[in-house]
């Protein structure tokens, strides 16, 4: 990888569930770059491998073909130096333990620190606590997880995934079950990292707001890739949910 702005290089990429006569294809032949800290949102119709693709680029699953992160090949790393490079949020769980904030918060650090050896506990402290500042949910510190909102569990969750110091940032519906003023506070909050992302949504609106560059994905495949602009109007985009996605946004609107 020559290019020091490429952080994401994938190359037919292929993944799937099960073994032999099981086996099921959910990617298949997956090739696409993305630049140092922008923006991917991967859409398309439900069980067409969204998820399967970001579960390969976090190292969950196998998968077979060509994958580099932040200059290194995939299949040549190790789990902890994984770790390190991606971090995955996934969309908000009601299954968790009852923690404080702090405590969940602490836990995402566990990767750095063994990759370190070592580290004080002050500096420890002073990092956690610069967490929850710019996560706004400092005043949470000492609450428990079963006592939060929504919103704010998938705040908490957001720090506890940017304390692993990832390179990449992986979210996985990440606004799901989250009211209005708490996906846009949350996704702006992604924006502020700075991070090279990759984000599933089903919500077109926050997929094309959000992003950089959209990939469609449709039965396992890559479709199309492009601006929000330039897919917002495309004959795929359409053809592959079926309806004008664009007329559909504009009648939505009138409402307003």
């Amino acid at each position: 990888m020559s290019e020091p702005d490429i952080m994401i290089r994938a190359c037919g990429l292929h993944a799937g569930y099960g073994t032999g006569r099981t086996y099921l294809p959910a990617i298949e032949d997956i090739s696409f770059d993305l630049e140092k800290g922008h923006r991917l949102a991967v859409i398309g119709p439900n069980g067409c491998g969204k998820t399967t693709l970001l579960r390969v680029l976090s190292g969950a699953i196998a998968w077979k073909g060509s994958l580099w992160i932040a200059g290194s090949d995939r299949s040549r790393m190790k789990a902890r130096r994984a770790a390190l490079d991606t971090a995955l949020l996934s969309q908000l769980s009601t299954s968790y333990f009852p923690y404080t904030v702090r405590q969940t918060v602490e836990m995402g650090r566990y990767a750095a620190i063994k990759a370190s050896k070592r580290q004080s506990s002050r500096d420890g402290k002073q990092s956690i606590d610069r967490l929850l500042a710019s996560c706004g949910i400092e005043d949470l510190a000492e609450r428990q997880l079963p006592t939060l909102s929504g919103g704010q569990l998938q705040r908490v969750f957001l720090a506890r995934t940017l304390a692993q110091e990832p390179r990449v940032l992986l979210l996985d519906e990440p606004t799901n079950h989250l009211d209005f003023q708490y996906q846009t506070s949350l996704l702006a909050l992604v924006r502020s990292t700075g991070l090279t992302t990759v984000a599933v949504f089903h919500d077109l609106a926050l997929a094309f707001d959000f992003a950089d560059s959209i990939l469609l994905m449709e039965a396992g495949r890559l479709v199309c890739r492009g601006s929000a602009q330039e897919l917002a109007h495309s004959n795929e985009l359409n053809r592959v949910y079926g309806m004008d996605i664009a007329a559909r946004m504009r009648n939505l609107l009138q409402n307003w």
